[in-house]
């Protein structure tokens, strides 16, 4: 079992202090099938600075928690290279899929200064940073919609989706957030180039985000939501956008490594694979293939699903491949806290010829099935807090406490065993036999 050098925290002190030292940090060389992923949703990952709504302690995660030496220290800990990050832009829901102009940081989590120096404090560890982006829309909080809503001549009208002359009509969505607002969202027209160029520059930035031509300080590449080859909502949401999209980005850093995840569940991605597209999809098929093998004690499927995302996959091309994600129930709980079939599906996924994704929180066995309801609050039952100790308090977030209304069901539970204080260390531990036999063995 190997492990990468820990950093100092006076280095780590000083990465977070001194912005002049992005330069300084060595790009990190490491191929796609090597790379560990590990997926975050920073407004549950860990805070750093007590915030309130009100006279509520929600403790919002955030840039701080993420680059807090502890944070490091456990993902180096487990073995992860690579860390994606979900929405981290302005967004009105919590989740951040709805967001603004990706050129700007949600100020929930904290400031750029502060993410890039998160950014350098991970890369002093190895660890590359992704970033999730959504490229076929932008939230109605934005100068785009607030321009040209009922308004023709604005210079915005031919960038979006609007289905009448009135521009009243669009593409797009409207829907109550987690904490009582309104969260609206309409697609690009990505058939103009203006809006093509605007989508496509916000990504070129934080790949080097001073312009200095060195993206040593910058992020490693993106993960594409909801991107389709042809089809779907139309609007050039296809395959022609998704290739301009990565060829520019690679003029700016060659080896961005650039994965989505397909909008069409049943699909193996491969029509997104292009040369010029994606490097690598997210195989939804071969996920519900192992969760439904290790449910059924019946391997057949997933053998079949293996065999055929294999024969798909073009050559130079790769399959980001998970077992769970924010949009699926909890394993721990869909497999009935039973700890076997968890480690059954943790050996699955690293077993697999494929880049393995981890979404945070499986690890240590968190519980959570999806909620009823009509908001945005539905499935934070599958994204509750990520538990660092038995019991809940600082520096663990509590952001489901600004739930408007009825809150969702709530499955974490002090001193319920599912917590990194009460796993690590513990021999026979969730944690401590997915790090020792399982991830340790993918790193070189």
């Amino acid at each position: 079992m190997t492990f990468r050098p820990t950093a100092t925290s006076a280095v780590l002190a000083a990465l977070l202090l001194a912005a002049s030292a992005h330069a300084d940090t060595p790009p990190i060389v490491r191929a796609p099938q090597d790379e560990v992923i590990y997926q975050i949703m920073p407004i549950a990952w860990r805070d750093s600075n007590l915030d309130t709504v009100g006279s509520v302690a929600t403790r919002f995660g955030d840039f701080g928690g993420l680059a807090a030496t502890e944070s490091l220290d456990y993902l180096q800990y487990l073995g992860v290279t690579m860390v994606y990050l979900q929405p981290i832009f302005p967004s009105a829901a919590y989740h951040g899929y709805q967001h603004g102009p990706a050129d700007q940081l949600n100020s929930r989590f904290g400031t750029e200064a502060q993410f890039l120096a998160f950014v350098d404090a991970a890369h002093a560890r190895g660890i590359k940073v992704i970033l999730d982006f959504v490229a076929y829309g932008i939230s109605q909080n934005s100068p785009y919609y607030a321009s040209a809503y009922g308004n023709p001549s604005s210079t915005y009208d031919p960038w979006l989706a609007f289905t009448n002359a009135a521009n009243t009509s669009y593409v797009g969505s409207l829907y109550t957030t987690w904490n009582g607002g309104q969260v609206g969202f309409i697609h690009w027209n990505l058939a103009n180039a203006a809006a093509v160029n605007t989508v496509t520059n916000w990504a070129k930035k934080w790949l080097d985000p001073n312009g200095d031509g060195n993206t040593a300080d910058g992020v490693d590449g993106f993960r594409l939501d909801h991107a389709w080859a042809s089809g779907g909502e139309g609007w050039g949401a296809n395959i022609t956008f998704w290739e301009t999209w990565c060829t520019a980005l690679r003029t700016v850093r060659p080896d961005v490594f650039i994965f989505c995840e397909p909008s069409d569940w049943g699909n193996y991605g491969t029509d997104l694979l292009t040369a010029n597209a994606f490097d690598a999809v997210i195989t939804k098929p071969w996920q519900f293939a192992a969760r439904s093998a290790v449910s059924n004690r019946n391997a057949s499927g997933l053998y079949s699903s293996m065999a055929t995302t294999v024969a798909a996959v073009p050559a130079g091309k790769f399959i980001v491949a998970q077992t769970n994600d924010h949009d699926a129930n909890r394993l721990a709980s869909d497999f009935g806290s039973n700890n076997a079939r968890q480690l059954l599906a943790a050996a699955i996924l690293f077993t697999q010829p494929f880049t393995p994704n981890i979404y945070y929180g499986d690890e240590i066995g968190m519980k959570g099935t999806k909620a009823g309801g009509t908001t945005d609050a539905n499935d934070i039952p599958m994204r509750e807090p990520f538990k660092w100790q038995a019991v809940a308090g600082a520096p663990m977030s509590n952001y489901a406490a600004a739930v408007a209304g009825t809150p969702p069901p709530t499955y974490s539970a002090n001193n319920d065993g599912r917590s990194v204080q009460e796993q690590k260390g513990v021999a026979g531990s969730i944690l401590e036999t997915i790090d020792r036999s399982s991830l340790c063995a993918r790193i070189p």
